[in-house]
Order: structure tokens, then C-alpha cells, then sequence
């Protein structure tokens, strides 16, 4: 596949991989609200050029948790854009760029969630994930430390 790489330029990360950590569903979807609660977390592979952007999401009703998901998007860079974002002994991901990363998680997990959960029974068919407010879930830049 060729890359176009004025675009490539722009935007450095380029989805590399897809790993589900975890998936769980516990009982039956009920009638009625569900709250989701998302946790994320970034890091990097430096020998690899590799960003990753690792989000659970868990879905409940009332005190019950009913799905949770764990997902870890990878990303890969070209070398100069990662060297870049180097500054020491630290990998610095915008915040830009984070909530760029965990958007496409987002969309990802999206997809993940409707494949799994429609298998399981048909209460779980219309359960979908929200909309998620990046912009105020990342709000600052995202320090990496590099180990040696």
C-alpha cells in the first residue's frame, strides 16, 4: 500500500494494531439507563516508533456492572515525527494528538463492543457507546517517561 505522505506528514500516526485486553459481559441488558465510566492510558515503544492508546470502558446499570472492555489501539510514527516529540527522557504526546489517538480507540471500541456483545443474546443488540467529550476528558499534554 502506498502512503500519501503530505497527509502522512499532518497526521503521523497510523493505526498499527488492534488488541482487546479484556471483554466481559455480565448478565442481561435491562430496560432503562446505562452510565459508562472510561478510563485511558498512553505510552509509547521507542525502538519501534510506536504510540499506543489503552481505554476501558465499563458500562453499568445502577450498581451492577453489565460490559466491561479493555482495548489497546497501536499506532506507528515515522521516525522524525517521533523524534520530535523527544524532549530528554520524555515522549510528549499533545494533547491534540492524544485525543486524536483516542478517538479512533473510541470508534474502535465502538465496533468491538457491537461485534461481541450482539453475539451473546438479544438484549445486548442495541447496546451502543455513547459519544465521548475527548476534548474535556484530555485537557493537557501527556509526558511519557522513556526508560532507558
Amino acid at each position: 500500500n502506498e502512503v500519501d505522505m503530505e497527509y502522512y506528514d499532518q497526521i503521523p500516526f497510523r493505526i498499527d494494531g488492534l488488541i482487546c485486553n479484556k471483554f466481559e459481559i455480565r448478565g442481561e441488558l435491562k430496560e432503562g439507563e446505562t452510565d459508562l465510566e472510561i478510563g485511558f492510558s498512553f505510552g509509547v515503544r521507542p525502538s519501534a516508533h510506536h504510540a499506543r492508546c489503552t481505554m476501558n470502558y465499563t458500562i453499568s446499570q445502577g450498581d451492577d456492572i453489565r460490559v466491561f472492555l479493555d482495548l489497546t489501539c497501536l499506532f506507528s510514527m515515522p521516525k522524525n515525527a517521533f523524534d520530535e516529540r523527544k524532549k530528554g527522557d520524555t515522549f510528549i504526546l499533545s494533547a491534540d494528538d492524544a485525543q486524536y489517538l483516542a478517538t479512533i480507540n473510541v470508534g474502535a471500541a465502538r465496533g468491538e463492543l457491537h461485534a461481541r456483545a450482539s453475539q451473546y443474546s438479544s438484549s445486548w443488540e442495541k447496546l451502543t457507546l455513547p459519544p465521548v467529550n475527548l476534548l474535556e476528558a484530555i485537557t493537557k499534554d501527556v509526558v511519557i517517561e522513556l526508560k532507558s
